[in-house]
């Protein structure tokens, strides 16, 4: 299986490139706050911090990536209305209990862009989608580091 990742990887990487103006959509809309929030779960949690990182290294915008299982723990005060939260969702297994710290964030009106596996249905409405294929998390950050090149 990891072979066949391997193998469909460029044809991926192109189709993420393909939607430069769906992340351009994203930058405007992120690109004057303050600060912006990843964050996600296990590979999800490491992407969000690489995520991050490039963030704040290409965009010098003020970015925090948090373990979504830790929001609880004073983290959820930060989010305000508007806020953007890049949410990761790309392991079917724990997309439960990520996707109710989604609801969270959003109950405190933060603006959520989600990037999540095709597979996984998220079952809520967020500002903006990306669906990297098969979720390959390679994928998810090269979406990520287009976003923040756009910024």
């Amino acid at each position: 299986e990891v072979l066949k990742g391997i193998r469909v990887l460029p044809t991926q990487m192109q189709s993420v490139l393909n939607e430069r103006d769906h992340y351009k959509e994203i930058a405007e809309k992120i690109y004057d706050h303050d600060s912006i929030f990843f964050i996600g779960r296990d590979i999800d949690y490491a992407l969000s911090m690489e995520g991050s990182l490039k963030l704040k290294e290409i965009s010098y915008i003020n970015s925090q990536a948090y373990a979504a299982g830790e929001l609880k723990h004073g983290t959820i005060s930060l989010i305000e209305e508007g806020t953007p939260v890049i949410a990761l969702v790309t392991e079917e297994k724990i997309a439960e209990k990520t996707i109710s710290n989604i609801k969270e964030v959003k109950a405190r009106g933060a603006k959520v862009i989600l990037v999540a596996s095709e597979n996984i249905n998220i079952g809520i409405n967020t500002n903006f989608d990306i669906w990297p294929i098969n979720g390959i998390s390679i994928i998810t950050i090269i979406a990520i580091v287009v976003i923040t090149n756009i910024l």
